[in-house]
């Protein structure tokens, strides 16, 4: 905990992030709503032109006076969150709410196991996450009968985790001395041109049916997920630790999981509740194992958030 900061804060703050959470695993449901209106690119396209237009009455300012060299890291943060929401949003298409709560969360193991490229070397229990969290995997989709593979949907939402890695250790790098609400507008402006642009690309002209409940998800996704709960991640990482951070942010799995049974009624089996169980396990491992300066921590203050 920060110096100064009075004894019993971090429960107080601990209590506030947990909505952080929340938002964010029933945004899985929000997100799988969008597509009934339209295909994924499309989807993100609105989903991020809302929210930095909410945004952008909060941040102009700060983005007004961003130095170049801070304007294009946040272009190429843009860039890797594009590639992971892609993956994500095309996966939510083929995969279950649960299964893609709990496998976005193993980018929190892909950190520390992708980290030698950005010269940081993973510590032993680190490694031993990354083998539980594939224990978990086999078990959650059911790779482990003999009959079984894992579906389209859940390799894109595993895509997903692995582009989000690579985004947290950029941001790592390149985010300690920037504005965060500044570089945030940036990144979410590149991600809603890019989709944009690769939805008129790739999925052809634009088609989306405005069905209320496309409208509401849209809305949802903009404003509480990227909105208020980026806010409260901000506000959070001043006031506790990133790993105490770490530990709350990890129940957006089982939130999304609830979300899925509770909205779409789907349900997990003894075997798979298990495989989520050690996924997320494995996912508090990798955070606890790193220290305060490692992005391995960072990971759950959740630039890629739903």
């Amino acid at each position: 905990m920060p110096k100064g900061v009075p004894k019993g804060t971090s429960l107080r703050v601990a209590s506030v992030l947990l909505l952080g959470p929340l938002i964010w695993g029933v945004g899985f449901v929000a997100t799988k709503a969008t597509l009934a209106g339209s295909g994924p690119l499309w989807a993100n396209g609105f989903r991020f032109l809302f929210a930095i237009v909410i945004l952008s009455p909060f941040a102009a300012r700060a983005v007004s006076r961003l130095p170049k060299h801070h304007l294009v890291s946040g272009i190429w943060l843009g860039v890797f969150l594009l590639g992971a929401f892609s993956f994500q949003t095309a996966g939510m298409v083929a995969t279950t709410v649960a299964h893609a709560s709990f496998i976005t969360g193993l980018y929190a193991v892909f950190v520390p196991l992708l980290g030698p490229l950005f010269g940081r070397r993973p510590r032993p229990w680190q490694v031993a996450a990354v083998a539980l969290a594939v224990v978990g995997l086999i078990l959650l989709t059911g790779l482990a009968a003999s009959d079984a593979r894992v579906s389209r949907g859940d390799w894109l939402i595993l895509g997903c985790a692995v582009v989000s890695a690579f985004h947290i250790l950029l941001a790592d790098r390149v985010a300690k001395d920037v504005d965060p609400i500044a570089l945030n507008w940036v990144q979410l402006a590149t991600v809603a041109v890019l989709s944009l642009v690769a939805a008129r690309l790739v999925e052809g002209p634009m088609a989306i049916r405005w069905l209320p409940q496309v409208i509401v998800s849209q809305l949802y996704l903009a404003i509480f997920s990227s909105g208020v709960a980026f806010t409260l991640q901000f506000w959070a990482q001043r006031r506790i630790s990133p790993t105490a951070a770490a530990m709350v942010f990890l129940l957006e799995a089982p939130f999304g999981a609830l979300a899925g049974y509770l909205v779409y009624g789907e349900r997990l089996t003894a075997l798979q509740g298990l495989g989520g169980l050690l996924m997320m396990g494995a996912s508090y491992l990798a955070v606890a194992a790193g220290d305060e300066r490692t992005p391995a921590e960072g990971i759950a203050l959740r630039e890629t958030g739903v």
